[in-house]
């Protein structure tokens, strides 16, 4: 120990491998933890003279004495006094950086550093195989209690790239329920969110997931509102209404964390809010689009599977106008149009009966028999107990007017229609009005010039 030979640090060095020995010669577990603090201390003196090689070593020791947490402890330190300025995590930041050979080694040997600290952390159950070992090793050692500490020294680290290599770890190995459960961590929201605006599957719902945990509802319902309508993912129609509805129900939660009457989700960087209203129309699209596939694939079967691919969500969720215009209306899906038609409000006249000429014509002609008829009259229900009361989907008077003419042309019982109606769901005094107003006034003359 004669610092005309030796450096001060070599000195620590040699004190630190000391009393690493003597912690592994006692049988006390309190002269233990002694000498391991006093290694832990010496070392940390002499990070700047361990070779990366002696490095793991001692890590070996530590660990062996039942002490990943003090590796994980001194492996932190020795990377601060290795790479003062950074220069690995830049790397990570800009692979494209520029480094001379001594800054690449600095980079490999805390590259290699953090995976070896990652091995030390994995001894607290982690990794199973190594864990029985090490309990078997050191059976007086509470593995949760260890556990929970390393966790606290990995959220507590200020070395933002350790975390992040700590966090691809546990989800390469299936612990995202671990990363969610993780101390709280500002290095832990913003690597979450990097990598879900990456796109990455993997990551796709821990942003959110966390959000929730953390009683941020808000934004997790924006989070929730970005994936459904984004087009990068490959989603199917139904896993995107499933992130709608739960955007809505974390939006609602929102909202009554905070007792809001005005209910909006609030973005955070690189993600839009949105408001509640906004979602719950977004729903009934997606909900429409849905109705839209289901009536293509019964019509188009296999001919046309490109369009039943991008009505399923390849293309993301679609705009009423664009279900409209490219898939309903050119492929004759009549039902949709109807439900489009109700959905938005519009109010063409000609355009609706058109449609419904085409429904009734797809079951009766002038002349037809009952059970065409009765299959219409079927058909009829179920479309008033979609639609009725809109006008716009549903307009009673004309159908009365066209049904009813129909009916009487082909010696029908008058009594068909009114019974239709009534197994609609109408209510009697809305048809006893309307019936009323059909005797006592024409129809409009827009309707009758399409009838």
């Amino acid at each position: 120990r004669c610092y005309s030979f030796f450096s001060e640090e070599d000195v620590f060095l040699q004190e630190g491998l000391e009393a690493l020995e003597r912690a592994r010669l006692c049988r006390s577990v309190v002269e233990r933890s002694e000498n391991i603090n006093e290694a832990l201390s010496a070392l940390k003196k002499a990070s700047r003279v361990i070779p990366i090689s002696n490095l793991h070593s001692i890590f070996d020791q530590i660990d062996h004495l039942g002490c990943p947490d003090i590796s994980i402890l001194l492996g932190l330190h020795y990377i601060e006094i290795m790479d003062p300025e950074n220069l690995a995590f830049r790397r990570h930041i800009n692979p494209n950086i520029q480094l001379n050979s001594d800054e690449h080694e600095i980079c490999h040997q805390r590259e290699s550093t953090n995976s070896r600290l990652i091995e030390s952390f994995a001894l607290t159950g982690f990794d199973t195989e190594k864990t029985k070992l090490f309990v078997a090793e050191n059976p007086s050692i509470d593995i949760l209690a260890l556990r929970a500490r390393c966790l606290a020294l990995v959220a507590s680290s200020r070395d933002e790239l350790f975390h992040y290599r700590v966090y691809e770890w546990l989800l390469r190995n299936q612990y995202s329920q671990t990363l969610l459960e993780f101390p709280q961590s500002g290095f832990l929201f913003k690597y979450l969110k990097s990598t879900f605006l990456a796109r990455d599957d993997l990551h796709r719902d821990l942003l959110w997931k966390w959000l929730a945990r953390s009683c941020k509802y808000s934004e997790a319902s924006a989070v929730l509102a970005s994936i459904a309508q984004c087009r990068d993912y490959p989603l199917s129609l139904s896993k995107r209404i499933e992130y709608l509805s739960l955007a809505i129900t974390h939006c609602k939660s929102s909202a009554l964390q905070s007792a809001r009457e005005h209910i909006f989700c609030a973005g955070i960087d690189g993600i839009s809010p949105i408001e509640l209203s906004d979602l719950e129309e977004l729903l009934e699209v997606a909900h429409t689009q849905f109705e839209v596939l289901k009536e293509a694939k019964s019509l188009l079967g296999n001919r046309n599977e490109v369009v039943s691919a991008e009505l399923d969500g390849l293309v993301g969720l679609l705009t009423v106008s664009d279900l409209f215009n490219r898939y309903a209306r050119p492929y004759g899906l009549t039902e949709s149009c109807l439900r489009l038609i109700h959905i938005s409000g519009l109010i063409n006249e000609r355009l609706v009966s058109q449609l419904w000429q085409e429904i009734i014509s797809k079951y009766v002609i002038e002349g037809s028999d009952r059970s065409s008829f009765h299959q219409l009259g079927s058909k009829v229900t179920e479309l008033a107990r979609k639609f009725y009361p809109s006008p716009n989907a549903f307009p009673l008077a004309h159908l009365i007017d066209v049904l009813g003419r129909l009916a009487l042309s082909s010696d029908i019982d008058a009594d068909w229609l009114v019974a239709v109606l009534i197994n609609s769901g109408i209510p009697l005094t809305a048809l006893a009005d309307e019936f009323h107003r059909f005797f006592s006034s024409p129809p409009s003359k827009s309707w009758l010039a399409t009838s």
